[in-house]
């Protein structure tokens, strides 16, 4: 039965769609009222004989719209006048007098719920326009990649921000900040720990409008955000929409490179140090094999100032004969970037932790500054010195 009767209601709704149903329906409906006062003259006379036909006109107006409408008051004028009116014994004038009375009232009536069904539209597609809005809304913010909440700032009676409540969250929140449930409960709810200054800053965004954007740690949540905040909708609301993004990976990350930054430099200055008072002469070159640097006992052992030697090519500085000696092992460490040694001897204890500890330090910290850096090193024993000598 119930299913009759939807499906009654259903098809009543699509006939007042069509444009001829509606136009049948208000001629079926005069017809019903102007039949249902003919059936009741006997027991109430010809009195009042615009009375249900003026219901006809307004049903229809309401039901099938101003054109219907008007199609009623246009029939039920001649039924009315000549069928109740003129058969009751009233004169011509009378009868029109009446009719005029009819097409007044019916013409209000047709106006009146004519505007009434264009507001019921207006705001039927207001309601839908909002609805779609809220969608997109909603779509927009769960699919993109930070976590995004509006929240109502509570104040105390000096305007002092003591907390804030969640009105709205979209998808990624929890993944954020790992709050589940959180529309309707307060942060301090939450989190009791929770830092003063976040209700500081939300507080002064819900009270001035001006929108901020900041880096802070969260302790409490264990994370550290970047945060864009901006008061939405009136200011009385004392509300703030937050879009923030989780970046405590990358302030980790930036905080192990200054850590090694700070140990690079203490090894670098380290490294230069030894450099300077080393006893054993070492050097740095670059692929075209100019020196980079040298160290005094360097700059002792080829007989030149250290400004003599660095910017110059090795060949200029040892001759042509001493640097055919080390070219093989020079154009090796060139082509696969390894150092080579020309000694046999086994290092003393400062030779090893230079080799194995403070020169990798240093290309490295060479590496981050300059565009490309190929060093290597050059030592020698009594071997070296003595061919040193004879190439001279």
């Amino acid at each position: 039965m119930n299913c009759g009767v939807c499906d009654m209601d259903s098809g009543g709704r699509t006939l007042l769609r069509n444009t001829f149903g509606r136009y049948l329906f208000a001629v079926a409906l005069v017809a019903s009222m102007f039949a249902l006062k003919l059936w009741l003259v006997p027991w109430t006379g010809t009195g009042a004989p615009f009375v249900l036909l003026f219901g006809a006109v307004l049903v229809t107006s309401v039901f099938a719209g101003a054109g219907p409408g008007i199609v009623a008051l246009v029939l039920s004028i001649p039924l009315a006048a000549y069928t109740f009116v003129f058969d009751a014994g009233y004169s011509v004038a009378q009868a029109s007098f009446q009719s005029v009375l009819f097409t007044v009232d019916g013409t209000v009536a047709i106006y009146l719920t004519f505007l009434m069904r264009n507001g019921a539209q207006s705001l039927q597609n207001a309601n839908r326009s909002l609805r779609e809005s809220e969608e997109k809304f909603h779509t927009l913010f769960d699919s993109i990649d930070e976590g995004f909440c509006v929240v109502e700032v509570l104040f105390d009676d000096a305007d002092n921000a003591i907390d804030y409540r969640f009105l709205d969250v979209n998808q990624v929140f929890e993944k954020q900040t790992g709050i589940s449930n959180a529309v309707g409960r307060r942060m301090r709810e939450i989190a009791p720990a929770h830092e003063e200054h976040w209700f500081q800053i939300y507080g002064q965004i819900a009270l001035t409008g001006e929108p901020r954007r900041f880096e802070n740690r969260a302790h409490a949540l264990g994370r550290f955000y970047d945060v864009y905040a901006f008061r939405l909708g009136r200011p009385e609301q004392r509300q703030v929409a937050i879009l923030f993004n989780d970046i405590t990976s990358r302030k980790q990350t930036e905080e192990a490179l200054r850590t090694t930054e700070d140990e690079l430099r203490v090894a670098s200055a380290e490294l230069s140090h030894i450099l300077q008072t080393a006893a054993t002469g070492l050097t740095h070159c670059d692929r075209n094999l100019r020196y980079l640097s040298a160290n005094p006992a360097y700059s002792r052992w080829v007989g030149l100032p250290v400004d003599q030697i660095v910017g110059r090519p090795i060949v200029d500085v040892l001759g042509q004969a001493a640097f055919d000696i080390i070219r093989p092992r020079v154009e090796k460490v060139v082509a696969y970037g390894r150092q080579s040694g020309d000694t046999k001897k086994k290092p003393g204890p400062v030779a090893a932790w230079f080799q194995r500890i403070l020169m990798p330090l240093f290309i490295r910290f060479s590496a981050r500054n300059l565009r490309w850096v190929n060093g290597y090193r050059v030592r020698w024993d009594d071997e070296a010195e003595s061919g040193r000598r004879e190439a001279a």
